[in-house]
């Protein structure tokens, strides 16, 4: 079994928060991204984000399942009409 990428730099999902609309945290971010599309727990990953968060709004800070906080709100409020 691999390691998953989170696993060996955590930071790279949360550390692009600190440094703001800068070009290193768009990297940052752009790079993080890149690394959840190969990663085989994807699904399940942002599913535990959604499940922290329903309920929660904006809980959970960083990347997960390829989202950004932003994205994953989105995405939430998306479901939540689709549903009503």
């Amino acid at each position: 079994m691999r390691t998953l990428p989170c696993r060996v730099d955590p930071d790279m999902w949360f550390d692009w928060e600190t440094r703001g609309s800068s070009t290193e945290g768009y990297a940052r971010i752009a790079e993080a991204k890149a690394l959840c599309r190969q990663c085989p727990v994807k699904a399940a990953c942002l599913a535990e984000a959604e499940r922290i968060e329903d309920g929660v709004a904006d809980r959970t800070w960083g990347i997960w399942g390829g989202l950004t906080p932003e994205e994953r709100i989105s995405r939430r409020g998306r479901r939540r009409k689709a549903v009503a």
